[in-house]
């Protein structure tokens, strides 16, 4: 079966142009979450009555934000793609860690999908659902933004990341400095797992390590993997 592909051709400046649909994705659903008002997010300690009211008073400006994070999320399934092309390139036989960080992938872009959904169901349905009702919907939002890192960014991390550094061709796809950081990467989202102990201080879902320092290492681990696999696909380009 790892033969199936050999001597297959491939369009480099695709690869180019799926590898641009990364950064996009980023872009369109953080402007979603500025246009809804849920960055920065909610307090975990809100009451049900006032976590209503935020989606009663900004029930236009949430339904516009989670379209575009919807329509955003489009877009990882591209830069997900190319990713998992040049995952490929480095590993001789049977491609694991490929397999691997595209199911891990694959699940971060359903979860990507989902978050705004709940969010745009509790825009819909503002003022008519009881309170509590309300913030469970927002508490298992900001809960799938976040607790499941493990399947999600964790395992992309590492798959991304033993990839290149198991890469032992005489010009690597990847450089090994960026194998090494997607496993710093990976400890770095660790925090966010402990948000289910926590409504208040640096390990809860609007925290310092929980939330802003995974986020952080999320938008570095993509602009640097977007930076190294358009340069793979353009040292294609120029040998093709």
């Amino acid at each position: 079966m790892e033969n199936a592909f050999k001597g297959l051709q491939m369009n480099p400046k695709a690869g180019i142009w799926f590898t641009w649909a990364g950064p996009l994705f980023v872009l369109l659903y953080s402007v979603g979450m500025l246009m809804g008002g849920l960055f920065p997010p909610t307090d975990p300690n809100a009451t049900a009555v006032d976590v209503a009211q935020f989606f009663v008073d900004h029930r236009t400006m949430i339904a516009s934000g989670t379209i575009m994070m919807c329509f955003g999320t489009g877009f990882l399934g591209f830069f997900i793609a190319a990713i998992a092309v040049q995952m490929r390139r480095t590993e001789l036989g049977l491609p694991l860690m490929t397999y691997a960080g595209l199911i891990s992938a694959i699940f971060v872009a359903i979860d990507a999908s989902l978050i705004p959904t709940l969010w745009a169901v509790c825009a819909y349905r503002a003022g008519e659902m009881p309170p509590d009702s309300v913030r469970m919907l927002n508490d298992i939002a900001w809960f799938m933004f976040l607790f499941p890192w493990q399947l999600g960014g964790g395992v992309w991390f590492i798959a991304v990341g033993l990839a290149i550094l198991w890469d032992k061709s005489p010009q690597p796809i990847y450089p090994r400095w960026l194998g090494w950081a997607s496993l710093w990467f990976c400890a770095m989202t660790i925090p966010a797992g402990m948000i289910v102990f926590f409504k208040g201080g640096p390990f809860a879902w609007n925290g310092l390590l929980a939330f802003y320092v995974p986020l952080t290492a999320l938008f570095i681990w993509i602009i640097a993997l977007t930076t190294e696999t358009l340069k793979a696909f353009k040292k294609q380009s120029v040998t093709s």
